[in-house]
């Protein structure tokens, strides 16, 4: 990991960053995804904007 952080323009990803690039990430009950995320399914996980939204 350390090797990888010395590389130049490498970026490490908190975990919330992580979760919603697998698709890990369901909003709760009364919550929304991030700016610049929404959902493909009701109760879906969020998805970048440029999938296919509800």
């Amino acid at each position: 990991m350390k090797n990888l952080k010395n590389l130049k323009g490498v970026k490490v990803l908190t975990k919330k960053q992580q979760k919603a690039i697998s698709g890990g990430w369901v909003p709760g009950p009364g919550e929304s995804c991030p700016n610049g995320f929404c959902q493909f399914v009701e109760n879906g996980p969020c998805r970048r904007e440029s999938d296919l939204c509800i």
